[in-house]
């Protein structure tokens, strides 16, 4: 990765604009605008653009004000982390579909490293536990979509993660 180890410099002097998340950076709520609110939450859903540090300023306001409502369950750093999962989650996604998007897909890596046949045969019985699930007495029509984006997700969380 040595085209990334001035990253830092270069962001420090040409950092522009972003467009990441919501709230109200810098800024404390009135939590007495009607409209502005999301549902029952209190918090704003005023989309933030501004420097990186701005929206980072602006999400750890928000974590606070997470902390410090009437809910003695909500922690500032579970916020945080939570807010940090979505951001890079959203960051890796884009990632890997522009990665992928400009690549021919011949499968003939894929077919050198499953010389054994492991790979096909881990990924048959990912099918035949989904189809088990799926087809199974406790299984209610609505809940396929979601669990089948749910199970996409996880298993892409898990290869983006371990496979380096």
């Amino acid at each position: 990765m040595d085209k990334l180890k001035n990253f830092d410099k270069y962001i420090k002097e040409n950092e522009g604009l972003v467009a990441v998340g919501f709230g109200t950076p810098m800024t404390s709520a009135t939590w007495s605008t009607a409209g502005l609110r999301g549902g029952s939450t209190g918090y704003t859903f005023t989309p933030i653009a501004g420097r990186v540090k701005d929206l980072a300023m602006g999400i750890a306001q928000q974590g606070l004000d997470y902390e410090g409502n009437e809910n003695p369950g909500h922690s500032g750093v579970e916020y945080i982390k939570e807010a940090k999962q979505h951001v890079g989650d959203a960051i890796d996604e884009s990632y890997g579909s522009m990665s992928t998007e400009n690549e021919a897909v011949t499968e003939a890596y894929v077919e050198t490293i499953d010389g054994k046949g492991d790979i096909g045969a881990g990924i048959e019985m990912i099918k035949d536990a989904w189809l088990d699930w799926k087809n199974g007495p406790l299984t209610e029509p609505q809940h396929i979509k979601p669990a089948k984006k749910e199970l996409i997700d996880y298993i892409t969380k898990w290869l983006n993660k371990d496979i380096k």
